[in-house]
């Protein structure tokens, strides 16, 4: 997932060597020479402990009192939220997993979750996309959350249906089959587009009132 926060661009992604267990690795990028497609990233470094399985992880568009904040997921049983003073992540320092939003009691999400697109800021709070896995159908569908802006470890609302399925033929057919997977999305003109993976083998984008949304949130 990628973050812009002032002049630099941030990208959390999972790392995996196919011996190890997947880990979150951190890099950053200069604004200019992202625009300027001049790929001069940051040397990556590890920010998950190393042995134990972390993915999904992202950073938050600014700082809240001071600090980074971090969503990561380990297992797939729930949201872990970091706070952190520094991206340095010297001396063997790693994502502790300070809070955790837990996994859901409806059944669209209660097999495994984690996060989709990184939190966008709104008036009302920071709203999270989260993708659920079925416990009944192993589906992937979406979900939000909404969190208070100067405590995302505060949960404001929390999305009692999915708001995005697998429904059409490319969501329903792919390599794995019924998956809709965000991992990035914008306001525009009061609208929500969110860009997803259709059955891991496509591209899509869906497009919803914002302020529906979050209305269903609060």
């Amino acid at each position: 997932r990628i973050t812009r926060i002032g002049d630099l661009v941030y990208i959390c992604y999972t790392a995996y060597d196919g011996q190890t267990p997947p880990k979150i690795a951190l890099t950053s990028i200069s604004i200019n020479d992202f625009t300027a497609q001049k790929w001069n990233f940051k040397k990556p470094i590890i920010i998950s402990d190393p042995k134990t399985d972390n993915k999904d992880g992202c950073l938050f568009p600014e700082l809240i009192k001071g600090q980074y904040v971090f969503l990561h997921r380990e297992g797939g049983r729930g949201i872990l939220i970091d706070h952190v003073d520094s991206l340095d992540f010297k001396n063997n320092q790693y994502l502790q997993g300070e809070a955790c939003i837990t996994i859901g009691h409806h059944h669209w999400e209660k097999a495994k979750m984690g996060i989709a697109a990184p939190p966008i800021k709104t008036d009302k709070g920071w709203l999270l996309l989260y993708h659920g896995v079925s416990n009944t159908d192993n589906h992937y569908r979406l979900g939000a959350i909404l969190m208070k802006l100067d405590d995302p470890t505060t949960i404001l609302g929390r999305t009692k249906y999915p708001i995005l399925e697998p429904e059409m033929d490319y969501e329903k057919y792919g390599e794995v089959s019924n998956v809709v997977f965000p991992c990035g999305a914008v306001i525009k003109d009061s609208k929500l587009l969110v860009y997803y993976g259709a059955a891991d083998k496509v591209i899509g984008v869906a497009s919803g009132d914002l302020d529906k949304i979050l209305d269903s949130l609060t």
